[in-house]
């Protein structure tokens, strides 16, 4: 137990004997980095943790992040330290648009699958207003002739039958 302690104080960047001191002696930083050792040797099943490197200078933010990628159990990161999530996280999890999508992937294919995913909603976007756009065109054109009307009203239901269109 005293060598995972020392372990986990050493790799947030405490001093030798700096286990024995009282907590109200640290600062509200370090008081942090004690919260965030107590969580951590507590080795729960299931580590929620919110911005855990904001307190953490360069060495500790990279022990943490190889700590957390051998955590044996679930650790649910929220981050905004893209070289934490990268080095710490095998599978990210996005919410956004109201939905939760699971990429297993390191956080730098994660970027990219969502900006291929983007271009590809905008391609799509953009595909969808240039086929109203000539659906409506033909109904403003055609929609008037008696010999065309039929087919101007069966463009009007399919024009209807798109809906609105959704920005990407």
């Amino acid at each position: 137990v005293e060598a995972a302690v020392a372990r986990v104080l050493r790799g947030l960047g405490f001093a030798p004997g700096d286990e024995a001191r009282p907590c109200a002696e640290f600062s509200g930083g370090w008081q942090m980095r004690i919260a965030l050792a107590t969580l951590l040797l507590q080795a729960p099943d299931l580590l929620l943790l919110d911005e855990p490197s904001n307190h953490l200078d360069a060495a500790s933010k990279e022990w943490l992040a190889g700590y957390l990628a051998e955590y044996r159990g679930t650790v649910v990161l929220v981050s905004h330290d893209a070289q934490l999530l990268e080095r710490a996280c095998g599978k990210i999890a996005e919410v956004a648009q109201g939905g939760l999508q699971v990429f297993p992937c390191r956080y730098s294919a994660f970027l990219q699958r969502r900006e291929e995913a983007a271009r590809a909603r905008q391609a799509e976007h953009a595909r969808q207003e240039r086929e109203r756009a000539r659906l409506q065109g033909f109904i403003d054109t055609y929609g008037a002739k008696a010999t065309k009307a039929r087919q101007a009203q069966s463009r009007k239901k399919a024009l209807a039958r798109m809906g609105p269109a959704e920005e990407p």
